[in-house]
């Protein structure tokens, strides 16, 4: 056994995960007179055995530490990728559904997943796909679950930032005909730049670069107005 392992195993999150779904204590819920020493006893106890089969090696409050940190990595990726399919009517998502790879999935039962998504009748993710969508996609060589699990930082879908891309293409469309032709050889660029950046893959802080290009689109619209 490595010893010096930084990132658990997945065997080590399914049997951390396991346990902790055994025991409400460790959970958090339901603490009585004594809670406090007989849960840290119990993270020790559980660390030990984690331990044992390999991979990261922590004490038991590192291990409560990094099954924390899992959840909240594992909501934020339930979370991402609902807003992506996310749609009207219905509630939130199975994770399974989503290509959540199993050590998310299993940590996602201990996270509420209706205070995820926002009210309930909001969205229905899953409504977007045809049937049987998605499982073709799993079916096809090469096909990989995202799974970050062995990451420090959860890398953003780029997928909803241009999924205004489409509407800034139309609106150029139909300013071209009005525009003259410096007006018109402008817009063009714009929609060849346009349709740059939609085949960009961007693994970044997508928030300040999706501000900049809501400020280019009323640019181009304004632009589009005065031809």
């Amino acid at each position: 056994m490595n010893r010096f392992a930084f990132h658990p195993s997945e065997r080590q999150w399914m049997a951390l995960l396991d346990a902790v779904a055994m025991d409400r204590e460790m959970q958090g819920e339901f603490l009585g007179p004594g809670a406090v020493g007989r849960v840290t006893a119990k993270w020790e106890t559980l660390a030990a055995h984690v331990n044992s089969l390999g991979g990261a090696f922590k004490t038991g409050d590192k291990w409560r530490e990094a099954f924390n940190n899992l959840k909240n990595r594992a909501k934020r990726q339930y979370a991402d990728r609902s807003r992506y399919l996310r749609g009207t009517g219905g509630g939130p998502p199975a994770p399974s559904a989503l290509g959540l790879c199993p050590v998310y999935q299993k940590a996602l039962n201990f996270v509420q997943l209706h205070q995820v998504i926002g009210q309930q009748g909001v969205v229905a993710p899953l409504q977007q796909q045809q049937p049987g969508a998605l499982q073709q996609q799993q079916q096809q060589p090469g096909f990989q679950p995202q799974c970050a699990v062995q990451r420090a930082v959860l890398e953003p879908d780029p997928a909803p930032l241009f999924s205004f891309l489409p509407d800034l293409a139309q609106s150029t469309s139909m300013s071209t005909a009005q525009a003259d032709i410096g007006s018109r050889d402008l817009v063009e660029a714009i929609q060849l730049l346009t349709a740059t950046i939609s085949s960009m893959v961007i693994a970044i802080d997508t928030k300040p670069l999706e501000d900049a290009v809501d400020k280019f689109v009323k640019a181009v619209e304004t632009l589009s107005k005065l031809s």
